[in-house]
């Protein structure tokens, strides 16, 4: 594990953040700025889990479904829970959904705005996935 603060390709002042450190809470872009308490994560390479560093290791980043389309928030951690996890060294500089390697997290219509909502899609390699 380790801590991070996973930065957007296309714009270094953004970085996958959460609105809010609670469960249920939008995962979306925040200005690097932005107090860690909600931008700053802990990556385990060995469970695939990005925990909310602020939340203990209890939030991590998952999804209701996983398919496109479908919006990220914090979840309490279950590492049984596979929407919840992720793969982080197959594609370089892309984060792919694990159950499905062809969905990945991606900035919903590429805009750079604080609050940006981030989802799965269907992975492309465009600058909105890395």
């Amino acid at each position: 594990m380790g801590l991070y603060l996973i930065e957007y390709k296309q714009d270094r002042n953004v970085v996958l953040g959460v609105k809010d450190q609670q469960d249920g809470a939008a995962a979306v872009l925040r200005k690097k700025d932005t107090p860690l308490r909600c931008v700053l994560g802990d990556l385990n390479f060995d469970t695939g889990a990005i925990t909310l560093n602020s939340g203990g290791g209890n939030l991590t980043v998952g999804t209701d479904r996983v398919a496109p389309d479908a919006l990220l928030s914090l979840k309490v951690y279950n590492p049984a829970i596979q929407s919840q996890r992720w793969e982080v060294l197959k594609s370089p500089g892309f984060i792919l959904s694990l159950p499905d390697n062809s969905l990945c997290i991606d900035n919903k219509t590429r805009g750079t705005s604080d609050g940006n909502p981030v989802w799965l899609f269907k992975f492309n390699g465009s600058p909105a996935q890395q």
